[in-house]
């Protein structure tokens, strides 16, 4: 089995730098089995699943949108692209009683 590790030299010892599954650095590390777990922020109860769009999760419910940068998402709301027709979180499908 080959390894991921590869030894870089600092001071007099060695460290190992892992690469998570030996992706590429660009890689999505946003797997089938994340998919299943992740689920939107904003949804109160927790239920709507993420769905991954080319370098994004979307929202399946809301249409909320999240990057995915440098391989890894990031599910933070001030980061998030709002759906056409949203001028600001509050005004999320989820958002409305």
């Amino acid at each position: 089995m080959e390894s991921c590790a590869k030894p870089a030299t600092v001071g007099r010892g060695f460290f190992f730098v892992r690469l998570a599954s030996c992706r590429g650095y660009d890689e999505s590390m946003v797997t089938p089995e994340m998919l299943e777990i992740l689920r939107c922020p904003m949804d109160p109860k927790r239920e709507a699943k993420l769905l991954a769009e080319d370098s994004r999760l979307v929202c399946s419910r809301c249409g909320l949108q999240f990057r995915i940068r440098e391989g890894f998402a990031s599910l933070l709301i001030d980061e998030a692209t709002l759906p056409d027709g949203c001028t600001s979180p509050r005004d999320l499908p989820c958002q409305r009683n």
